[in-house]
């Protein structure tokens, strides 16, 4: 629930949504993710600071997967 909140009230601010989901006292790790894939399919990467993954484990890997699944939905 505090993930789709956070998502509702964040609007296309990926700041904002950081706020809401992941900086909290509760189980955050698990709402920032639910809310941050949410947030990344309706808005995308464009507006997540490029320190937050250019230097991501497995990037390439994570890309040409996810690019395989949005050319078969």
């Amino acid at each position: 629930m505090i993930a789709y909140d956070a998502l509702l009230g964040a609007g296309a601010s990926w700041k904002e949504l950081c706020s809401r989901a992941m900086f909290h006292s509760g189980d955050s790790d698990s709402t920032g993710v639910i809310a941050a894939a949410w947030w990344g399919a309706l808005y995308g990467m464009d507006s997540v600071p490029k320190g937050n993954y250019q230097n991501l484990e497995y990037r390439e890997r994570i890309e040409n997967v996810a690019a395989k699944l949005f050319a078969k939905a």
